[in-house]
């Protein structure tokens, strides 16, 4: 199975709608203490199934686009596609979503804009060469912002797994839990 999810990273910035807030999930205190201590929510079946077929399809579609103008991407065995947003309107629900709109503004405050959305596509493989290896997300001069724990977060990604993985070596993904509160690594 090819795994493909989309992301979508979150900047504290405009002041976003909250009509919707009575309508949105909140962040419960065992999530709280969770983001506290961890440093991620790992939040299960916040899509449903068919909100999940439709931007998969849609995923999918761009995905074709993308490994038809360039062939060298399907040989490469793992890519990102950058400004998802442009490319389709379809994962546009998810931006918002009650499911999970609630508790970013619960972590995150109001003040909210999106710097940028990417679907990830892992092709199958038996090796490791097209894995992209620990790095921070924005870079290393946003690894060296270090905020107090009672702070609000800077900036943090969002990510919709679309693809059950089903075998070893194919997933997407890997975090360390509590390396929020360290230092991080040179290199």
């Amino acid at each position: 199975t090819t795994a493909r999810w989309l992301s979508l990273c979150l900047w504290r910035g405009h002041e976003q709608r909250q009509e919707m807030s009575n309508v949105m999930n909140r962040l419960t205190e065992s999530m709280r203490e969770q983001w506290v201590e961890d440093g991620y929510l790992h939040l299960k079946n916040v899509v449903g199934k068919d909100e999940v077929a439709t931007c998969l399809a849609a995923a999918d579609e761009v995905i074709a686009r993308y490994e038809k103008d360039r062939p060298q991407a399907r040989q490469k065995g793992a890519y990102t596609i950058i400004q998802t947003l442009e490319h389709t309107r379809i994962v546009d629900c998810l931006m918002d979503h009650p499911n999970l709109f609630g508790i970013i503004l619960d972590l995150m405050g109001p003040y909210l804009q999106i710097m940028g959305s990417q679907i990830y596509v892992r092709h199958p493989s038996e090796s490791d060469d097209n894995l992209l290896g620990w790095h921070t997300d924005a870079g290393r001069s946003l690894a060296q912002v270090h905020v107090t724990p009672d702070s609000l977060p800077l900036n943090f990604k969002i990510q919709f797994f679309l693809t059950d993985i089903t075998a070893d070596n194919h997933a997407n993904f890997c975090l360390v839990p509590g390396s929020h509160q360290r230092p991080t690594p040179e290199g």
